[in-house]
């Protein structure tokens, strides 16, 4: 019976070291296990999520610069659109084409012509079409001499009918006038001096053009005798006074 105790003893003492191995092998395979589960759990993370890229955060320092407009245009235009001079070689000066003469309208002539015959006698429409027929004439000067001419000329018959022209209008002004109202700060007769003295108070371009043709021409004479009527007649007077003295300025000097 002793002997059996003994044995049994000595089995157990035998078998407890086994079983504390054996669970401390057990727990470095499961503490093996639990390393190699989080290495691939991070590892997988990692392939998950891409990697960002490192930003500082914008201060008052870090503005963005701004390129100027004009930069901006120049940087986009290629070179191959500038001409590139060869070394030693001079820029040309750009050729001006000649300017091409006018081709004489001889519809607007005869148009011009007959409403000056279909108006004879009328001295207000006659003046207008003087000054149409000049400016005419006069735009194809280079053409023909016979032109600056036919300009003279028209200028000239202008000039010749501004009394008649004076008396017409004078008289067309005074019809138009309205009875007088009672109390009205003018009378008819007051009415009527103010538009006679007034006469005609409108630009007399013939005068201008005749003046400065015959100064193109070196005709000093004529010209100033030009300006002298224009002064008379009178409109635009203090014009006329300051070319008249240009005039006489160049005369002397000649």
């Amino acid at each position: 019976m002793r002997f059996f105790n003994l044995f049994t003893r000595k089995k157990k003492q035998k078998t407890k070291p086994v079983q504390e191995e054996a669970s401390v092998i057990l727990e470095k395979q499961a503490e093996q296990t639990a390393q190699q589960t989080q290495a691939t759990q991070a590892t997988q993370a990692t392939q998950q999520i891409p990697p960002t890229e490192h930003t500082e955060p914008k201060t008052a320092e870090h503005k963005s610069e701004t390129v100027p407009a004009q930069e901006q245009t120049n940087k986009d235009i290629p070179l191959a659109d500038f001409p590139q001079l060869k070394e030693g070689q001079e820029s040309k000066p750009i050729k001006k084409e000649p300017k091409s003469l006018l081709i004489f309208d001889k519809k607007e002539e005869e148009t011009l012509l007959q409403a000056l015959e279909a108006h004879k006698g009328n001295y207000i429409q006659l003046h207008l079409l003087y000054t149409q027929l000049a400016h005419f004439y006069y735009k194809y000067r280079d053409l023909d001499e016979k032109y600056l001419n036919l300009c003279i000329t028209y200028c000239l018959h202008d000039i010749q009918h501004l009394d008649s022209l004076k008396t017409q209008y004078i008289a067309e002004q005074i019809a138009q006038l309205k009875p007088t109202r009672k109390g009205a700060k003018k009378t008819k007769e007051e009415r009527i001096k103010e538009i006679q003295d007034k006469g005609y108070d409108q630009e007399i371009a013939c005068f201008k053009r005749l003046a400065i043709i015959y100064e193109k021409q070196g005709d000093f004479d004529r010209a100033i005798d030009v300006c002298e009527q224009a002064i008379a007649f009178p409109y635009n007077v203090a014009a006329y006074q300051t070319r008249k003295a240009k005039l006489l300025k160049k005369k002397a000097s000649r």
